[in-house]
């Protein structure tokens, strides 16, 4: 080797090490870029699979195995002193899991709650529900390339009007289930929904239960735990509250 040679050799590697070193940087910033939220979106979608969905949850819940004969009507065996129709309770669930490291979570017949009068076994001892009500929402997370890292889609259903001899109007089959989730390389995703409070919005001799629910999800990266979530706010006469 030459003198000349040897003499250009520590400037070579000194040039090596510093580009290797900026490529480092570089892929460092590119990482922290890919895995930093730069937006969050949240809105109400347009539901094309509402009625469909209704229809078909309304078929799940409500189909001959689970629908009483007049034989076995649990009702004949009620007295009306057992139940005290102002009186909100929840005989379901009051918290599940709809998202779970990225996978979606269907369960509708398990993971509902209700809104029903203290002394009912189950929302069959009632009557006159109507068909199931259905609203759908959507949340997209893009990092700082602009890329959709996350997006979910979630869908509040719930049944009202059911009556107790007439009396009354109370709510069933209120659940949250997911439509859509898509969930980057690195991201991890969970979400669940959880009953918040049950009551009566109406009188002792005219009960309206009302439920308050609330929807939350974790998105985690390695740099950053985010949290967020939403309520809504349901009665047995239909009505439906988004909050915020």
């Amino acid at each position: 080797m030459s003198k000349r040679s040897i003499f250009f050799l520590p400037a070579i590697l000194a040039s090596v090490a510093i580009s290797f070193a900026a490529q480092a940087n570089a892929t460092q910033f590119d990482d922290e870029a890919y895995f930093t939220v730069d937006s969050v979106e949240f809105e109400e979608v347009a539901d094309s699979d509402a009625i469909a969905l209704s229809d078909s949850v309304s078929d799940v819940l409500m189909n001959e195995e689970n629908v009483c004969t007049s034989e076995d009507d649990p009702m004949s065996s009620l007295d009306e002193v057992d139940v005290a129709l102002d009186k909100i309770i929840n005989i379901g669930r009051k918290i599940w899991t709809i998202v779970e490291k990225n996978r979606p979570v269907v369960k509708v017949t398990m993971n509902s709650a209700n809104a029903v009068p203290d002394g009912i076994r189950s929302w069959q001892e009632l009557e006159g529900w109507q068909v199931p009500q259905v609203r759908a929402y959507s949340t997209v997370y893009k990092n700082l390339f602009g890329m959709t890292v996350v997006r979910f889609v979630y869908r509040v259903i719930y049944s009202y009007g059911g009556t107790f001899k007439g009396q009354g109007k109370y709510l069933t089959n209120v659940t949250v289930i997911p439509a859509e989730v898509h969930v980057a390389w690195g991201y991890k995703f969970d979400a669940e929904a959880q009953v918040t409070s049950v009551l009566n919005t109406g009188s002792s001799r005219n009960p309206v239960a009302a439920m308050e629910l609330g929807v939350a999800w974790t998105v985690s990266t390695p740099v950053r735990h985010m949290h967020s979530s939403r309520g809504y706010f349901m009665t047995g006469h239909g009505d439906f509250t988004s909050l915020k």
